[in-house]
């Protein structure tokens, strides 16, 4: 695309100016402040309502001496392109709005609009976005006009990915195939790429050596849990004789305690014992049960009362609805009254008749004019009537409703009466149920009989153990101190077995510390591996992409302290980065990348230079280029012999 003509009127400094590069490249020269940049914005905004730098909050009109913008000017853009051999014509005027309100004498401001036209004819919005989409997308656009686009607006991924797509990547397949090196690589990634792999060794690496750190503190802690014991075989050994012995003084014990007839008397006792805990057993059942059938009536008429409760509440809780209901439909009444008497009150207003023509502006016919005035007062007549007529109807239903509301009031006040007659009657049975007394059962004679026995029995059995009571408590006396010797043996048994549990698991932090250095060795030749790749995939693509451009060479990866690659874009001239190039280099540079990217999309449009002055050999593009030179000793801007105000 070339630009033919651009026209601008009140646009931001500039009143009234026009250049006409006819599709050459062309210079413009003028100090600072006398509107090169604004020749840039009005060109991106005529495109896409933007100004040059991307940005679409900045004031277009022309600012006063107060600094505010200047009121009932109109500004526009007007530009001519020739693209894919034809001439079009695109322009923007934007204006205030002023709206005359009814009622009103004069119009008042209501914001601003834009009007679009192509080849001057008027045209919606979309219809002018629609069209400059047919001539490129807006970041191409700004890609392929401003030669510090790439380097200085587009992040470094997103240059990356252009490159790629000007150049055309090399597969991962293509770089091994082409290195027998990398052969293995192929069985390693297992389908997946290099990036995707080297993201998993990297997460199985740190999580490998989380856990050989903590490895050998755990193998520490489990032999800091070592328990001093003697052999197995030596306390099992010892441990058997103690419970022999063991079992030898307790059958003397029962011995001497079931002498002199203990044991009958003992076995009766018990007989005795169980007998009256089934007596005793059955007369708690059936209190419990009385209890509960006591408890059960209880329950039921306070069930009865709290059923009632609730009743009562939801018929309280209706009434209360219905005189809701009844006071806002006697106030929809009353509202309606009000409307109909406001609408029996309009009149009939013959200002609102036109008598001026629209079109032409001049005065209607007085025959027309009353004409007019009669049907309009004919209409708002019949309208008046039917609005009352809506109104009444409207009224008569509300009244319909509130008679219905009424009768509903009647039988909720019967029913709540009803109700608190009921309710009374069942907190009445509910005070008789909880007063009623519960009825105990009584325990048989033989209940009796068999607690004299049982004290006499008991009595018997103490006087023989008497006579017995101090070998019996010298036995006991050595049980216990055997019983002693056996808990710490017991305690020996289980410190032992501890310490084989202790054993094994350091063991198994042995060979888990032995394989899993295996896998991190593993680990280790398969990311030096997936860096050898990335180092011959780098100096393929490098190669490829530089062949490219003449002046402009990439730098796609950044080599770490680590020794591995991590992917980056960054342009360089003569191993110089961009970021310390001088400013002329950086825009040379730039051109020579907009003309390769123009290549590539098969298009190119006009290359706004700006700051043009400090190259003094600006590089050829076979698109045009609007240069724009700072220049003390032109205080107004000049656009070489080709200048020209509007006329």
């Amino acid at each position: 695309m070339e630009l033919i003509k651009l026209v601008m009127k009140n646009f931001k400094g500039l009143s009234d100016f026009i250049i006409e590069p006819r599709g050459e490249t062309v210079e413009l020269f003028g100090d600072n402040g006398t509107g090169k940049t604004t020749i840039a914005d009005a060109f991106f905004w005529l495109l896409f309502g933007k100004d040059s730098l991307n940005s679409a909050q900045f004031e277009i009109k022309p600012l006063g001496a107060d600094g505010k913008p200047k009121t009932n000017i109109d500004v526009s853009v007007e530009g001519v392109f020739q693209f894919d051999g034809k001439q079009i014509t695109l322009k923007k005027v934007y204006y205030e709005k002023y709206t005359k309100k009814r009622g009103s004498a004069s119009k008042e401001f209501t914001g601003h609009t834009t009007d679009y036209f192509i080849d001057g004819v008027p045209t919606k919005k979309k219809e002018f976005d629609d069209t400059v989409k047919t001539i490129a997308e807006e970041q191409t656009f700004r890609l392929l006009t401003n030669p510090r686009y790439f380097n200085e607006v587009m992040t470094w991924q997103k240059r990356r990915a252009l490159l790629l797509e000007i150049c055309g990547n090399i597969t991962d397949a293509d770089v091994i195939d082409a290195n027998e090196d990398l052969a293995d690589l192929a069985g390693v990634l297992n389908g997946r790429n290099i990036d995707d792999h080297k993201k998993i060794i990297k997460a199985r690496k740190t999580k490998i050596n989380e856990e050989l750190k903590a490895l050998p503190i755990r193998i520490d802690e489990a032999n800091n849990s070592f328990v001093k014991a003697r052999g197995e075989k030596t306390v099992k050994s010892a441990l058997a004789g103690i419970n022999e012995r063991l079992k030898e003084k307790n059958a003397e014990l029962i011995n001497l305690e079931n002498g002199g007839g203990i044991a009958s008397r003992e076995k009766e006792l018990a007989e005795i014992d169980a007998k009256r805990i089934r007596i005793e057993s059955e007369i708690s059942r059936e209190n419990r049960k009385a209890k509960d059938d006591h408890d059960d009536a209880v329950e039921e008429c306070r069930r009865a009362v709290d059923a009632l409760d609730r009743v009562l509440e939801g018929e309280k809780g209706k009434l209360n609805r219905i005189e809701k209901e009844i006071a806002a439909l006697e106030k929809q009444i009353a509202d309606k009254r009000d409307e109909f008497f406001k609408v029996d009150a309009e009149t009939f207003d013959t200002d609102e008749i036109v008598t001026i023509c629209p079109t032409c502006g001049q005065d209607i016919p007085e025959n027309q004019i009353e004409e007019a005035r009669k049907n309009a007062r004919a209409a708002f007549n019949q309208q008046q009537a039917d609005r009352k007529r809506n109104i009444n109807n409207a009224g008569k239903a509300v009244s319909s409703e509130l008679k219905a509301s009424r009768l509903d009031r009647e039988k909720a006040l019967a029913g709540i009466e009803s109700t608190e007659k009921a309710l009374a009657k069942a907190k009445a049975n509910l005070k008789k149920a909880e007063e009623e007394p519960i009825k105990q059962a009584e325990f048989p004679p033989a209940h009796k009989e068999m607690a004299d026995r049982t004290i006499t029995l008991q009595t018997e059995i103490d006087g023989i153990k008497d006579g017995n009571s101090v070998a019996v408590e010298s036995l006991k006396a050595e049980i216990g101190e055997i019983e002693s010797q056996k808990a710490k043996l017991d305690t020996e048994i289980l410190q032992i077995e501890e310490n084989s549990k202790i054993d094994e698991r350091i063991k198994k932090y042995m060979a888990d510390e032995k394989r899993l250095a295996a896998e991190y060795e593993r680990l280790e030749c398969e990311l030096n591996l997936c860096e050898d790749f990335i180092r011959a995939k780098v100096s393929m693509l490098e190669t490829s992409i530089n062949e490219k451009f003449d002046l402009a060479r990439f730098k796609l990866f950044d080599e770490q302290i680590n020794g591995g690659l991590a992917e980056c874009c960054e342009v360089t001239v003569d191993g110089v980065p961009y970021g310390s190039l001088n400013n002329a280099m950086r825009i040379n540079v730039g051109l020579s990348i907009c003309e390769v990217v123009a290549a590539h999309h098969g298009r190119d449009f006009p290359i706004f230079v700006d700051n043009a002055e400090a190259v003094t050999d600006l590089y050829q593009t076979s698109a045009q280029q609007i240069r724009l030179f700072v220049s003390p000793d032109h205080p107004e801007l000049v656009f070489g012999a080709e200048t020209k105000k509007a006329a």
